[in-house]
Parts: C-alpha cells; structure tokens; sequence
C-alpha cells in the first residue's frame, strides 16, 4: 500500500505572487480565468516549491510508493458541470506536472519512489474571482 504525503509534517513558508500563494502551508496555484494550462510561472512553482516539499517528505519517510493527492478548485463563473471538469482538469495537470519534475530529478540522495496521482475536484461557489454575483454568473 501506498504512503501519502500528507503524513509529512513539513511546511512551506508563506509566499505568493501571480501565480500562486501559500496558506497557513497549503500550496495554492493560481489559474487564469476557466484556464487550467500549466504556464511558466505555475511550472516554476511547482518545481521550486512542490516538487522541493516532495523530496524533502521522501527523505523523512523513506523509500516507498506515495500517493499525491491534489484537490482542484473553480470559482462560480460558469455552469456546475463546467467548474467541475475545470477544477479537475487543473488538480491533473497540476499533478502530472508535479511528478515530472520529480521524476527528472538525479536519485543519487533520496530514494527512488513512485508517486501516483490523485486529484480531486471541488466546485468552490464563495469563489468568485471574476466579480460576478451567482444572479449573473455564466449558465
């Protein structure tokens, strides 16, 4: 069976900029408007600080095959349906980008793992980036 990251009681420092923010240790990436295209600057992110958060748990819990759960969210500016494959499209690509960079990585002093990927997706109705209200939000 599989260990999860989450038993990894590391923290990532709060930091934020246009394409991400962190919270109380939670890695948040920020996505354009109904976009879930990994940019630049999300791939940076996710490798200096995801995938830097995943070698340092690995060396703490040792060799072993590892879920990583990814939880993806939209704001209320479209159908339910719609932020629902959007919050999954972004927890995947998030994901994959993620167990790339890691996967590219020498494996001369950390263990060699696997991680699989889980993502979640979560319709966040308070979230409502684009200003609008749900009276006038997009069907």
């Amino acid at each position: 069976m599989a260990k999860d990251v989450l038993y990894y009681r590391g923290e990532l420092p709060p930091t934020h900029d246009k394409y991400h923010t962190v919270i109380k240790g939670k890695l948040f990436i920020l996505f354009e408007r109904n976009q879930a295209a990994i940019l630049p600057g999300h791939d940076k992110v996710i490798r200096d600080k995801a995938v830097d958060f995943l070698v340092k748990a690995v060396r703490a819990l040792g060799p072993d095959n590892y879920n990583l759960n990814v939880l993806g969210m939209a704001s209320a500016t479209g159908s339910r349906d719609y932020n629902r494959d959007l919050a999954g499209q972004r927890a995947y690509n998030s994901d994959m980008c993620a167990i790339r960079h890691f996967e590219k990585l020498p494996k001369t002093d950390i263990p060699s793992p696997r991680f699989f990927g889980t993502t979640s997706r979560a319709w966040m109705p308070a979230f409502c980036t684009s200003g609008r209200t749900n009276s006038n939000r997009r069907r």
